[in-house]
């Protein structure tokens, strides 16, 4: 993925993180770009070009949304959705879970982990590291 693809994937990500903090608090889904434009400062209405894929993410406004969000400079810029760097609080408390069952037993963690993966994404699954030390 190039830049501007690993900054819209993010922004999207931080965007279903707004989404579910206002969900949280009971907020409607109606009028949430206008908020997220209020709490970022950008304009709602450029907001809704780059999320339809008609803009891009710029520089300036990828500092704008880290710093909205409280992120280190240059975080847009790197790939966190398709890494182990999670979004929503579902996976948090995923990894969180599996991440703890991998310290009391990693071998019998890593083996459970695998073979379920092998059984439903096939093949694939063994590309992850099934052969790896775990130690």
């Amino acid at each position: 993925m190039d830049v501007n693809e690993i900054r819209k994937a993010n922004y999207d990500a931080l965007y279903r993180t707004f989404l579910e903090k206002e969900a949280g608090e009971g907020l409607p889904p109606r009028g949430s770009l206008n908020r997220f434009g209020e709490y970022t400062g950008l304009n709602p209405r450029y907001l809704s070009h780059i999320k339809g894929g008609r803009k891009q993410i710029g520089a300036d406004i990828a500092r704008q949304l880290e710093q909205a969000f409280g992120k280190p400079h240059g975080w847009l810029d790197r790939d966190h959705v398709g890494g182990v760097d999670s979004n929503t609080r579902a996976e948090r408390e995923f990894l969180a879970l599996a991440l703890r069952l991998f310290r009391v037993s990693p071998l019998e963690a890593q083996s459970v982990l695998v073979n379920f993966a092998a059984e439903r994404l096939g093949g694939a699954a063994q590309a992850g590291g099934a052969g790896r030390d775990a130690a």
